[in-house]
């Protein structure tokens, strides 16, 4: 449907394909559409098993002698490459390579070396460590760190979703909404000036 809109637009196509000699006319009557190209790459793919191509055949029978290009000079015959099966040992259940098993341990190793993720937010669905929390009260202070933090919780419950990385949308938020770091007034830092004025 999103190229032909009708049967007739699809019928015509084939039509001027078999007129230009991409499929061949004569079967396309009897409503079989193939072509000389469509043999050979059958007759390639499938060499090995000796298939043939009978009653709707295109090549002449040099093609079938010759082969064809792509053919290897030298193919391998089924029957005379033996395969032992008790030999040959294959781990159905787990088939992971000895490459993606170490990089599963490397990811563990790595996994393991991370600090612990804490939850925060009103739904406790804002996974942060202790260093990257402190570190955003730190660079935004307090009150604006914990506002972006509840502001991601909300948005993750609203969403029905998890954040990748939390620490870094937060901070893309803040980015966004004009932010920078180490730019507000810090109240725990000046809180013993202003009580005591």
């Amino acid at each position: 449907n999103r190229w032909a809109r009708d049967k007739k637009t699809v019928k015509d196509v084939i039509s001027y394909l078999a007129k230009i000699n991409l499929f061949s006319a004569e079967l396309m009557q009897r409503n079989i559409l193939t072509s000389r190209s469509i043999q050979e790459r059958y007759l390639a793919a499938t060499e090995r098993r000796q298939s043939k191509i009978e009653e709707y055949c295109l090549l002449e029978k040099k093609d079938f002698q010759e082969g064809f290009e792509s053919v290897p000079i030298n193919p391998v015959s089924v029957a005379e490459t033996q395969v032992n099966v008790t030999e040959t040992q294959v781990n159905a259940s787990n088939n992971a390579t000895k490459e993606s098993k170490e990089n599963e341990i490397k990811l563990n190793e790595r996994r393991r070396n991370e600090p612990p993720l804490l939850r925060f937010g009103s739904k406790q669905n804002i996974l942060l460590s202790d260093e990257q929390y402190h570190q955003l009260i730190k660079d935004f202070g307090q009150e604006t760190a914990d506002l972006y933090i509840e502001k991601a919780s909300l948005w993750c419950d609203s969403k029905k979703r998890e954040l990748a990385n939390c620490d870094n949308t937060i901070r893309l938020w803040l980015q966004k909404d004009g932010y920078k770091i180490g730019d507000y007034f810090d109240v725990e830092k000046y809180k013993f000036v202003i009580n005591n004025f």
